[in-house]
């Protein structure tokens, strides 16, 4: 499986669809499947406060047009630290290094936002909600490019300094990858899958994965 390099603006604007992509956006159209990315590799003191029961989907509710064109269906929403507030996840995937990754995750990040501002879930007074943007990266060059877009800013004096954005995303490079605490993780079925090179290793992984999902609940 290889997903879609979105790099270039032209072919986001055409809304250009690869296979492979949209294999990706499947998986993680489960909730599942983003559970299993959270409690098996994001090590991340933030992830014992989510209530990983009430993730939401977020396919259409609060996502407009213009986001939903450069999204997909990798938006979701999750309660965060009890009934207080929501943290929103979004989910990006590469198979080639993108060397202006932190330019696109903050307009993903705006763009968020401003949807939640134009369909009226935020009212003025109210905190802007948590994102939590991750990088899941399946190519085989290392990943070089910044994680951070403060990193990419020229220098600046000191009274600019506070001015620099600090918006910054989550690698999961799936070459650096260990293996999950839970051997039934669904993400880690789909690294074990990318890195499987011959019939035999494909079939050591998905005879257990077939014994995993139950038909009903997983049947595409």
């Amino acid at each position: 499986m290889n997903p879609h390099d979105k790099g270039s603006a032209n072919a986001q604007d055409k809304n250009s669809i690869n296979p492979h992509d949209a294999t990706y956006k499947a998986f993680f159209g489960y909730e599942e499947m983003v559970v299993s990315l959270l409690r098996g590799f994001v090590k991340k003191d933030f992830v014992a406060d989510l209530d990983l029961s009430s993730l939401v989907h977020c396919d259409g509710e609060y996502i407009t047009n213009d986001l939903r064109k450069r999204m997909g269906d990798c938006v979701w929403r999750i309660t965060w630290r009890g009934q207080t507030s929501y943290l929103w996840l979004i989910l990006e995937f590469q198979s080639t290094p993108d060397p202006w990754m932190p330019v696109r995750i903050m307009v993903y990040t705006g763009l968020l936002w401003q949807d939640l501002i134009k369909t009226g879930a935020l009212h003025p007074g109210e905190a802007l909600p948590p994102v939590f943007p991750v990088v899941i990266y399946n190519g085989t060059r290392e990943w070089k490019t910044p994680l951070a877009v403060e990193e990419m800013c020229a220098s600046v004096p000191a009274g600019l300094q506070p001015y620099r954005s600090g918006m910054k995303y989550f690698l999961l490079d799936e070459k650096h990858c260990g293996e999950a605490a839970d051997e039934g993780n669904l993400f880690s079925f789909m690294v074990r899958l990318e890195r499987a090179r011959t019939p035999e290793e494909i079939r050591s992984v998905l005879v257990p994965l077939r014994q995993r999902l139950p038909n009903e609940n997983f049947p595409s």
